[in-house]
C-alpha cells in the first residue's frame, strides 16, 4: 500500500469527520443531476498488481464500509462515494481508516495508519477499471485497479451417475473477453468459451461413491470457483482382491460360519497383518477365496475380530482398531464405523448378554501392561451400563458365559475379574489371574460352563466357578490355544489344548475330578495358534483348525484336522504347490495370454519368508488365480516386471528379473507356456538392476527391453538378440523412462541421485537433449507425452513427498506438495491428469493406500479413494482391460492383489 500511504501522510489535505456513510448503494453522497451526468459504483471487489505478482485487494461493500487486504496486511474503514457527477468529471472518494492489523503489505512494509482520513478522485476508465487520483483534475493517477470477476455455477447438480452426461454453465458477474477456464477437473471435464460444461463421469470402481472436485477460473478472478459432484456407480462392483493363506496369533482371530451368503460354512479371518479374508475348501484343498479391499486403519498388531451370529444364522462381522470399532455388513462396501473413542481399545466382545435380540458391546480399555477398565455398552453402542476398574495391568481375554447356578451370564476376564451381568456387580476376583490361554465349556455335564485356563507355561486349570474351587489340574506345560467342543458321543464338551513350540494338539476328557488323554495329533510346524472347531468342509462333521509356524521365521501353515471317525490331519499347505504366504504382491499389467484368456499379472518377490523361490500370479475378471510354480527362471527378488510383446502375435510376454546360473538375467516368459522366449545376461554376477521399461522404440513392432545396471542403461532389441545402444551416467541410475515428443521424437530420462538427463534416440543412437542437477532428488520418472513434460516423485520425508513437473527442457514447472509416500503413477488417457498411490500411516502405525487423481497442472487433488487394505508397492500400479465405459486398475500392496472393475 506504499503508494496509497505516501498520499495520506505527503497530503497537506485531510478530510475531517466524513466516517462513510451515506445512503444507498455505494454510501453515495447525495448530488443534485446537473446538466449530462456520468453515474457510477464501487460496489464490488477491485485488485492492483504488483510487479511481484502480489495482489492488493480492495473490497467496497454497499453498507459503506472497505477491506484492503495486501500480503499480510489488512485495513478496514468506511468510505464515501460520490456516485454521479458531469461527464468528464472524477468522482469522490473518502476513505477513513479505522482499523489495522501488523502485517506487512505487498511491498514488506508496514505504517499504521488508522484514524487518517484521506479524499481521493476517481476516474473510470471503462467498467472494469478505474484510477485513482490525488486531485479533482491534472496530476498522474496512483492507482489503476481492475474489478475482479467472480463466477458462479447454474444448473450443476450435487449428484451424477458414473457414464450418463453432465451439463451445466460457468457464469461471470462481468463481462470479458477472457474465457472461463478450467482451472482443475476430473478426466473428460471440458468448457467451452461460452462457459457451457460437459462431462461424462468415469471413475475405477474403488467405492460406489465418490466426491469429484473441480475449479474454473478466468482473467480478473481472483479466487477459482472450486466445487464438487458427488458420483455414484451404477452396477457397482467392489474391487476383487486375493491374497494368500495368511493366520493370525489372536485368540478369535479365526471364525468358522456362513459369511459370504452361499449357505455354506467359509472360515472368517483376520490375520496378522491386518487383513480379513474368508478360507473356503476347494477341491481337496483350502484357499483364500476373498479378502477385504478396504483398510481397518490402525496398528495391526492390536486389531480383534468379533462375530455375532443372529437367531436367523446371520453372522455379523466387527474389527477393532485402537479408537475405533467397525462393523462389515457387506463386503462390497467399506466399513461402517459402529464405535469412536479417544481412548485406547485394548480388547473387544460384540454378544448379546440380555433378553432382546441385539448384541450388546463390551470394551476393554488401556494399554497392554498398564491399567485397564471394562465398560459394557447398550446395543445403541453408546450408552454405558455398567463399568469397573480392573486389577492389574497384564493383557487381557474376554469371555461370557454362564458359569454359575443363577440364570445371568458372567463376564470373565483372563486376569481373574468375574462379573454377574444381570446384577451389574463384582462376583469374585481371581488375584492370580486365570491366564491368557481361556476357554469356557461345560466339561463334567453338570449344565453349567466351566472356565478352562493357563498361563501358557504352566498347568491347564479346570475351575468351577460356582464354588471358586479348582476341578482338576492338567498337567501340561506348554500351552499355546486351548477350545472346547463335544467331540464324542457323551453330553459334556471335551478340552483340546495346542502346545507351543514342536509339540501336539491334545484332547482331554473329563470324568468327576479326573482326566483322560483321547488322543493327540501333531501340530505340524512351531507351535499353535487361534484354535476354532467348526465344520469348515461342510460334510456334517465338526473339524478343529488351528494355526502352526506363526512362532516361527518359516511358512505359516494353515492345520485342519477331523475328529470322527478317527482323529487325522485331513490337510495342511504343506508344499509348494499349496497357497502360502506370499511376502508382497506387485503389479506388472494387464496381459492377452491367449486367445481365451486375459488377465492381470503379478509377481512375488518372495514366498514363505524366503524359503520357496519367488512366483508370479495371473488373476482374470472373475477373481480367478493362477500361481506358476515352475516358472523356467528363478525370478530374483528385485521388485521389477513389465508386460510387453516381443514377437507382434498379439499375446504378450512377461518381462522379469530373474537368475541364469546364479548370474542376473533379464527373462522374457511366455505367459500361457510358461516357456522363456528370451533371455538378456550379464557377465558380471555383482550387477544390480536398477531400472526396466519395455517399449517399442525402434519402431518394428516388436517391443524392446531398456535395462540400467548400475550407471549403464543399455536397450536391448530381444527379438533380434542385438544390442541397440547402451549410455553411462555419472552415477547409479535409480529411474528410467521413454516418451514421444509432440513432434514425434524418441525421448529416453534417466534419473541419477545426483542429475536428471534426456536424450535422443535416432537411428539406433543415443544423444544428450538435456542435463541438469537432481536437486528434487527424483526417486522415480513418468513421461507425460501430451504436454512434452516428465513427472517425478520426491520424496520430502516418511509419508510426505512432492509431485513434479519438468519440460524437456529441464525446467521446474510444478512443484506440489502429496500426503503420504508416492509409490506409484499412470496417466489417464487423453488427459493432464494422473492416478498416483500414495501410503499413508497415523498414530497407530497403520498400513494402508490412497489412489488419488491428481491434475499436474496444479497439484489439486480431483478425487481420492476410501483407504485400501495394505501399503501399495514401488511401480505398482497398472491400467487393466480399458473400454470406453471402464477404467479398471492392477495394482498389488503388501497385502494382496488387486483389480478393479
Amino acid at each position: 500500500m506504499r503508494k496509497l500511504l505516501s498520499v495520506i501522510f505527503l497530503s497537506t489535505i485531510f478530510i475531517s469527520g466524513c466516517g462513510g456513510g451515506g445512503e444507498g448503494q455505494d454510501a453515495a453522497k447525495p448530488i443534485a443531476p446537473v446538466g449530462n451526468n456520468t453515474s457510477k459504483s464501487i460496489s464490488a471487489t477491485w485488485f492492483y498488481e504488483y510487479p511481484n505478482k502480489c495482489l492488493e485487494v480492495f473490497q467496497f461493500n454497499t453498507d459503506g464500509s472497505f477491506e484492503i487486504s495486501s500480503n499480510q496486511s489488512n485495513v478496514v474503514g468506511s468510505y464515501s462515494f460520490e456516485q454521479s457527477v458531469d461527464s468528464g468529471e472524477r468522482h469522490s472518494l473518502v476513505l477513513s481508516f479505522e482499523q489495522q492489523n501488523q502485517g506487512y503489505d505487498c511491498e514488506n512494509s508496514f505504517d499504521y495508519i488508522v484514524g487518517a482520513n484521506l479524499e481521493l478522485f476517481v476516474s473510470f476508465t471503462n467498467e472494469q477499471q478505474m484510477q485513482w487520483y490525488e486531485s479533482d483534475t491534472g496530476g498522474n493517477a496512483i492507482f489503476t485497479l481492475d474489478r475482479s470477476i467472480s463466477l458462479s455455477l447454474s444448473n450443476a447438480p450435487n449428484e451424477a451417475k458414473a457414464g450418463e452426461e453432465v451439463t451445466f454453465s460457468v457464469n461471470k458477474d462481468a463481462e470479458s473477453d477472457t474465457p472461463v477456464e478450467l482451472l482443475f477437473g476430473p478426466t473428460g471435464m471440458t468448457v467451452s468459451s461460452k462457459g457451457e460444461v460437459k462431462w461424462t463421469p468415469l471413475l475405477p470402481m474403488i467405492t460406489q461413491q465418490n466426491t469429484v472436485k473441480f475449479a474454473f477460473t478466468s482473467n480478473r478472478t481472483l479466487e477459482p470457483l472450486v466445487s464438487e459432484i458427488n458420483v455414484t456407480i451404477p452396477n457397482f462392483k467392489a474391487p476383487t482382491m486375493r491374497k494368500d493363506i495368511e493366520l493370525t496369533y489372536t485368540s478369535n482371530g479365526m471364525q468358522i460360519g456362513n459369511f459370504i451368503g452361499d449357505e455354506n460354512n467359509e472360515m472368517l479371518v483376520l490375520d496378522k497383518l491386518g487383513g480379513l479374508s474368508v478360507i473356503s475348501q476347494k477341491g481337496d484343498g483350502f484357499e483364500s477365496i476373498y479378502s477385504y479391499p478396504y483398510s481397518f486403519g490402525g496398528n495391526q498388531n492390536e486389531m480383534r475380530l468379533s462375530v455375532f451370529k443372529e437367531n436367523n444364522g446371520a453372522n455379523n462381522i466387527f474389527v477393532e482398531t485402537n479408537n475405533n470399532i467397525y462393523q462389515v455388513s457387506n463386503f462390497t462396501q467399506p466399513p461402517s464405523g459402529v464405535f469412536t473413542t479417544n481412548k485406547t481399545i485394548h480388547n473387544f466382545m460384540v454378544k448379546n448378554i440380555d433378553s432382546d435380540s441385539e448384541p450388546e458391546l463390551i470394551v476393554i480399555f488401556g494399554e497392554s501392561y498398564s491399567a485397564k477398565e471394562a465398560v459394557v455398552y447398550d446395543n445403541n453402542f453408546q450408552t454405558e451400563l455398567f463399568s469397573f476398574s480392573l486389577e492389574g495391568d497384564s493383557p487381557i481375554e474376554i469371555a461370557v458365559a454362564n458359569i454359575d447356578s443363577d440364570t445371568s451370564l458372567e463376564l470373565i476376564l483372563s486376569n481373574g475379574d468375574i462379573f454377574d451381568i444381570q446384577s451389574a456387580s463384582s462376583q469374585w476376583f481371581n488375584a492370580a489371574g486365570f491366564g491368557t490361554i481361556m476357554e469356557t465349556g461345560d466339561v463334567n455335564s453338570d449344565g453349567i460352563d466351566e472356565i478352562i485356563s493357563t498361563g501358557g507355561w504352566n498347568s491347564i486349570t479346570v475351575w468351577n466357578a460356582n464354588d471358586r474351587s479348582q476341578i482338576l489340574t492338567i498337567d501340561n506345560q506348554d500351552n499355546c490355544s486351548v477350545a472346547t467342543a463335544n467331540i464324542d458321543n457323551d453330553p459334556a464338551d471335551e478340552i483340546i489344548i495346542g502346545d507351543c513350540q514342536w509339540g501336539q494338539v491334545h484332547a482331554y476328557d473329563i470324568t468327576d475330578d479326573t482326566y483322560a488323554d483321547l488322543w493327540t495329533l501333531p501340530l505340524i510346524d512351531h507351535g499353535s495358534a487361534a484354535m476354532v472347531v467348526g465344520d469348515i468342509n461342510n460334510d456334517g462333521k465338526e473339524e478343529i483348525v488351528w494355526g502352526s509356524g506363526l512362532s516361527s521365521s518359516g511358512k505359516d501353515i494353515l492345520v485342519i484336522a477331523g475328529i470322527t471317525p478317527n482323529p487325522e490331519i485331513l490337510w495342511h499347505n504343506e508344499n509348494r504347490e499349496s497357497p502360502s504366504q506370499y511376502d508382497s504382491y506387485i503389479a506388472a499389467g494387464w496381459a492377452n495370454i491367449s486367445p481365451e484368456k486375459e488377465a492381470a499379472v503379478y509377481i512375488i518377490s518372495s514366498t514363505n519368508s524366503g524359503y520357496i523361490r519367488p512366483r508370479y500370479l495371473t488373476m482374470n475378471e472373475n477373481g480367478e488365480v493362477t500361481p506358476n510354480y515352475n516358472s523356467s527362471s528363478n525370478i530374483l527378488q528385485a521388485a521389477l516386471a513389465a508386460i510387453g510383446d516381443i514377437d507382434s502375435d498379439n499375446y504378450d510376454e512377461l518381462f522379469i528379473f530373474g537368475a541364469l546360473n546364479y548370474s542376473p538375467a533379464l527373462n522374457v516368459i511366455e505367459l500361457e507356456s510358461d516357456i522363456s522366449k528370451g533371455q538378456v545376461t550379464t557377465e558380471d554376477d555383482t550387477s544390480n538392476y536398477n531400472g526396466l521399461e519395455v517399449t517399442d522404440i525402434n519402431n518394428d513392432g516388436h517391443d524392446d527391453a531398456l535395462i540400467a545396471t548400475n550407471e549403464v542403461l543399455t536397450i536391448h532389441d530381444i527379438s533380434n538378440n542385438n544390442i541397440l545402444a547402451t549410455w553411462t551416467a555419472g552415477d547409479a541410475i535409480t529411474s528410467v523412462t521413454t516418451t514421444t515428443s509432440t513432434l514425434g521424437e524418441k525421448l529416453v530420462i534417466l534419473g541419477t541421485r545426483n542429475s536428471l538427463t534426456i536424450l535422443n534416440f535416432e537411428d539406433n543412437k543415443l544423444s544428450m537433449r538435456s542435463s541438469s542437477v537432481n536437486s528434487e532428488e527424483c526417486s522415480r520418472l513418468y513421461a507425460q507425452p501430451q504436454t512434452d513434460s516428465i513427472l517425478c516423485f520426491s520424496p520430502k520425508y516418511s509419508y510426505q513427498g512432492n509431485l513434479v513437473t519438468f519440460s524437456f527442457d529441464l525446467q521446474l514447472l510444478l512443484k506440489a506438495q502429496i500426503n503420504g509416500e508416492l509409490t506409484g503413477l499412470i496417466q489417464l488417457p487423453d488427459s493432464d491428469n494422473v492416478l498416483i498411490t500414495t501410503n499413508i500411516s497415523d498414530d497407530n502405525y497403520s498400513q494402508s493406500s490412497l489412489i488419488s487423481e491428481v491434475s499436474t497442472k496444479t497439484g489439486d487433488i480431483v478425487w481420492q479413494s476410501y483407504p485400501l487394505a495394505g501399503k501399495v508397492e514401488g511401480h505398482s500400479i497398472k491400467f487393466g482391460n480399458i473400454t470406453n465405459n471402464t477404467m479398471p486398475l492392477v495394482f498389488g500392496s503388501n497385502l494382496g492383489i488387486f483389480l478393479t472393475h
